[in-house]
C-alpha cells in the first residue's frame, strides 16, 4: 500500500475514535446530520490525501555524485 493510503486510513480511524467518542457521551445527531457529517469527513480526507500526494511528489533528494565531495583541508 501506498503511504497516502496508509496516512488515510490512520486520519479515518482517528475519525471514527471520535465519532465512537462522542456517541459514548450521548451526542447523537439526526440521520441527515450523521450523513453530512460523514460526507464532509471523507471529502477532507480525499483532500487532504491528494494534498500529500502532490507534495510527496513535488519532494526531490539531491544525491550527490563522488566529485562532489570536498576534503577539509
Amino acid at each position: 500500500m501506498s503511504l497516502t493510503v496508509l496516512a488515510g486510513l490512520a486520519r479515518l480511524r482517528i475519525a471514527l475514535m471520535i465519532a465512537g467518542l462522542s456517541w459514548l457521551f450521548g451526542v447523537v445527531p439526526p440521520l441527515w446530520m450523521r450523513l453530512g457529517l460523514g460526507l464532509l469527513v471523507l471529502v477532507a480526507l480525499v483532500l487532504d490525501g491528494l494534498i500529500d500526494e502532490d507534495k510527496i511528489s513535488r519532494h526531490y533528494v539531491r544525491t550527490k555524485g563522488p566529485d562532489d565531495y570536498k576534503t577539509a583541508a
